[in-house]
């Protein structure tokens, strides 16, 4: 009989016994039904719980809106307090009071954003409702159902993303902003500080972006437009989409119209307006090189989210009308010097391959678009070339140079050079509206660069800072940043150290072949004049008047090397100076505003004054953090600077300069400098009350021209722009302290002038003691003409 198994429990049976179905369907459904009610439940009582907690943390920032700082500019003002240029990332005007909010522009933006805002706690349910009905019913996000409460908390508080989560806390935080402030003050929050394209920030920033005037000057066409930007700056942007922003205007129009904020003519003529924004053109602003040198010290001691995010107010010594005419005279020299090199071709050429004359006659160079003035350099395009001349068209006008208008300028056939289709430059001097003719000199465009920079020698505040011709070209600043060999600019600290050693401008040097030989290095030194001649034995005045390299390098043999370098220290040189004779003739490399304040000392009694050009900074409500004034040091005795100066004078007067500074209408000292090779031209010239720094060269050192000296490049553009700053300025004499000597001599030998003095006599100036003794005389003068080996010379 076989034996019978029991299956084990934990086998499963071979097949499952079969439920009614009715029964299962009934079961699953239950279950299903109540899943979903729990998960639901668990799910919004988590949202909800999560929401609360990680808002709670934000709702007690909302408590700190009454102090909210929105992000301002850091504006930036001249000596006279005006604004020159704000320092900003986002445009921000910022309205104080409600008040000031303009009711057209108000009823505006409620009538597009929330005509419900006075009447709702916070949040809108019924425009919540029919916003999510026309986003289901389109598939995507096509209406916000947003109020101005909802979009600040998002603005202000919450990143932008599109969530629940994120929706959840906009709720809670609008309505725990109602709780906390009133309905005006949410709106002037929210008309402060939301985002309406191109870097703008509120409605009185964008009203004088898009139309250049303040929101309360706005038509009901143009208080549309803004109110329709909110909700996609850039999808409704006039100068993106017009046509887009164009509609959208008129949504905002119609909105007006029904409630009733304007009339149905109003209306209808507004919708007929075309929109007419203001064009933004990126012009450099005026003296952007001394605004960058103060952007520079700001953001390194403050940092950048200070300097364009908390509204610093940044006092300057920047006066406007030195930097223009500082700007006008560089760039005049450097375009009157450029005319003198080499042509360096137009600008570009529009064809591609073979021009199209048709073409060219309706081609519009974006430079056209403003209005043209006698003087303005604007580039001209060539549409035809020929024997007669080459034809030129500048916006409407059209011109030709013939063969005769090009000749002064340093280029060959320079009409088998032109082609249609060129870009050129060409200075504006004469226009016929009636028959659309211009007519224009054709301009080289420099490739040298230049500096100039304008200091008061009282306060050493600079005035004026031109760090080259072009900002746009090249943001590198020559005058703070450049070194650059000065050449005989160097020779009044050389002259200086002489003074103080004991000689006087009546001291006889010979200006004749020269050599010394180092002690230590035993290298022998042989300096020559820039000219190749000499002129004998000559008055250390004359020396210096006629920048006499031989007589220079006679002196810092006689005086010493170490002394030369102390005097340049203590007028407040920091660049390294070499050690070395040659310094006498200017062989160190200095920046324009190192040398520009050095000579401030002589015209200020010997008092280096340190330059500045920030007087103070403020916070954004007032508060100073920083403020600055004049700070000087003794560097020279009153005596030594004054004799300095009108040695200098002499140099205005008779020498290197006299040929532009002669006939000044105001009293002026200064020296000119030319390095080897005609690479670097300076001038550094002054009055009692300004000192003017010029320097001329390339970036990468090169030849100018031949005899492209400082007295023919660098001068006239101290001349240009001292001309026109001092004019209608009281005039100033420079005084002699009491402890200087005031003697008439005889020009040529210094010595004490007499009735027998053959030659012209001027007035000296000496230290006590240092006078001369003796008188001139034909006898006299025959003796200093041949004087090698007497004591007078050295």
């Amino acid at each position: 009989m076989a034996r019978k198994w029991k299956k084990e429990p934990s086998e499963r049976p071979e097949t499952p016994p079969v439920k009614d179905p009715k029964a299962r369907r009934s079961f699953s459904w239950f279950w299903f039904l109540a899943s979903l009610v729990w998960t639901l439940s668990v799910g919004v009582g988590v949202a909800v719980g999560w929401t609360f907690t990680s808002v709670s943390g934000l709702a007690e920032r909302v408590r700190e809106l009454e102090k909210l700082r929105p992000s301002l500019p850091s504006v930036v003002y001249d000596m006279n307090g005006r604004p020159i240029y704000e320092f900003a990332v986002q445009k921000r005007v910022p309205v104080e009071r409600y008040e000031d909010i303009p009711p057209l522009l108000r009823a505006a933006i409620l009538a597009v954003e929330d005509d419900a805002f006075f009447r709702h706690p916070g949040i809108n349910p019924l425009s919540m409702l029919r916003a999510m009905y026309y986003n289901l019913r389109a598939g995507r996000i096509v209406q916000g159902g947003s109020t101005i409460t909802q979009q600040l908390a998002k603005m202000l508080f919450l990143t932008p993303e599109r969530t629940l989560d994120r929706k959840l806390k906009e709720i809670f935080l609008a309505l725990h902003i109602e709780k906390h402030f009133t309905k005006q003050e949410i709106f002037l929050y929210y008309y402060n500080n939301v985002y309406l394209g191109h870097g703008v920030y509120g409605f009185e920033a964008a009203a004088r972006y898009y139309f250049g005037k303040p929101a309360a000057q706005l038509r009901p066409e143009e208080a549309a437009l803004l109110a329709g930007l909110v909700s996609a700056p850039n999808r409704y942007s006039p100068y993106l989409n017009p046509q887009r922003a164009g509609l959208r205007r008129n949504y905002a129009l119609r909105r007006l119209l029904e409630e009733r904020v304007v009339s149905r003519d109003v209306y209808e003529q507004a919708v007929r307006t075309p929109i007419r924004v203001v064009a933004h053109e990126e012009r450099p602003p005026l003296a952007a090189y001394f605004i960058e040198e103060v952007r520079r010290y700001i953001e390194a001691k403050y940092g950048y989210d200070t300097l364009y995010n908390e509204g610093l107010r940044i006092y300057t010594t920047l006066d406007p009308t030195a930097q223009r005419l500082a700007e006008t005279a560089l760039r005049d020299g450097l375009y009157e010097l450029a005319r003198r090199q080499p042509w360096s071709g137009p600008l570009r050429n529009v064809c591609e391959g073979v021009c199209d004359p048709s073409a060219l006659a309706g081609w519009n160079l974006p430079e056209w678009s403003s209005a043209l003035s006698v003087g303005d350099r604007v580039p001209a395009l060539i549409t035809a070339v020929g024997p007669e001349g080459a034809v030129y068209r500048i916006g409407a006008f059209a011109g030709i140079w013939k063969p005769a208008d090009l000749a002064d300028l340093r280029a060959s056939n320079l009409l088998r050079k032109l082609r249609p289709g060129d870009v050129v430059l060409a200075r504006i001097e004469g226009l016929d509206p009636e028959h659309r003719t211009v007519r224009s000199r054709l301009e080289n465009v420099p490739l040298v660069e230049g500096a100039v920079v304008v200091m008061d020698t009282v306060t050493g505040e600079v005035r004026a800072m031109v760090g080259g011709l072009d900002f746009q070209r090249s943001q590198f600043n020559r005058v703070t940043q450049a070194r650059r060999q000065v050449g005989s600019a160097f020779k009044p600290f050389v002259w200086t150290a002489a003074l103080e050693a004991g000689l006087s401008l009546s001291t006889i040097v010979e200006d004749a072949p020269f050599s010394y030989e180092d002690p230590v290095t035993h290298v022998v030194w042989s300096p020559g004049n820039f000219d190749n001649r000499f002129m004998g034995w000559v008055t250390l005045r004359r020396g210096l008047e006629f920048s006499r390299n031989t007589v220079s390098a006679r002196l810092i043999t006689r005086v010493g090397v170490d002394r030369v370098l102390q005097v340049a220290r203590r007028l407040g040189i920091e660049s390294p100076i070499p050690p070395y004779p040659s310094i006498a003739l200017g062989a160190v490399d200095l920046t324009p505003l190192e040398v520009t304040a050095a000579y401030a000392a002589f015209a200020n009694g010997g008092l280096r004054v340190r330059p500045y050009w920030i007087r103070r900074v403020e916070d954004r409500y007032g508060r100073p953090l920083e403020v600055h004034g004049p700070q000087t040091d003794d560097a020279l005795s009153p005596e030594v600077a004054f004799v300095v100066t009108w040695a200098l004078r002499g140099v205005v007067l008779r020498g290197t300069a006299a040929g532009l500074t002669r006939s000044l209408p105001f009293e002026a000292a200064g020296k000119t400098g030319t390095t080897d090779e005609f690479t670097n031209a300076w001038f550094i010239g002054f009055t009692p009350s300004v000192v003017c720094g010029v320097w001329v060269g390339y970036d990468e050192p090169k030849r100018l021209g031949y005899n492209e000296t400082g007295a023919r490049t660098a001068l006239p553009i101290w001349v240009r722009f001292m001309r026109a700053y001092m004019e209608g300025r009281p005039p100033e004499t420079f005084q002699a302290p009491a402890g200087v000597v005031m003697l008439p001599v005889d020009y040529y030998t210094g010595l004490r002038a007499s009735p027998e003095c053959d030659g012209p006599v001027i007035l000296e100036a000496f230290l006590p003691g240092t006078e001369p003794l003796e008188y001139c005389s034909p006898v006299k003068n025959q003796e200093v003409s041949h004087a090698e080996g007497t004591s007078v010379g050295f």
